[in-house]
């Protein structure tokens, strides 16, 4: 979470050409580090996403309204966004993605989910990967739905925003970009 969040509150001042050539080599250090740790481990890499959509789903569901509830909400965004934007997309299962029916990630459990033992769609995508739908995005494993993504993360941060702390992760999410 160091990398997503020093890249999260970086990315504007970088993508606007603001920011000094150290802060740029620091960035692209930071950018390649993500990427090879998501690359490294893909299969954890998946599970740590679905743990992030859960937290998101369990915060739609029950949400709190308190300090720790909204930074816990803000940290998963930025960890699914990082995921959209940084995680090598290129590896998709054999058949087209049109064809696979996308995993809900944000659905919470039930009391008996897998009664029989069989494997379920969820562990077949945290092994294999392919298209994980959240909220109203449809696929956050393509490029072109990391706005929605975002938009998504915005208006989350909007029912959060009794304290003041939900303010300044809003602008840190609303800045950051797919460029």
């Amino acid at each position: 979470m160091d990398l997503v969040t020093f890249i999260f509150r970086n990315n504007h001042s970088w993508s606007h050409g603001s920011s000094t050539s150290q802060l740029n080599k620091e960035l692209a250090r930071a950018l390649e580090s993500l990427r090879q740790r998501f690359q490294h481990n893909p299969v954890a890499t998946r599970r740590s996403v679905h743990h992030a959509a859960l937290v998101v789903g369990i915060s739609r569901e029950c949400t709190s309204f308190t300090p720790c509830e909204t930074m816990r909400v803000f940290f998963s965004f930025a960890f699914l966004l990082a995921f959209a934007r940084f995680f090598p997309s290129d590896k998709v299962p054999s058949a087209p993605r049109d064809e696979i029916t996308s995993i809900r990630l944000d659905e919470l459990p039930t009391q008996n989910p897998n009664p029989s033992g069989s494997v379920s769609r969820l562990e077949i995508w945290i092994e294999q990967g392919g298209p994980a739908s959240l909220e109203s995005v449809d696929d956050i494993c393509l490029a072109r739905n990391f706005n929605a993504l975002k938009d998504t993360s915005l208006r989350a941060m909007e029912r959060l925003r009794v304290w003041g702390l939900a303010r300044k992760f809003h602008r840190i999410l609303k800045n950051f970009n797919y460029d």
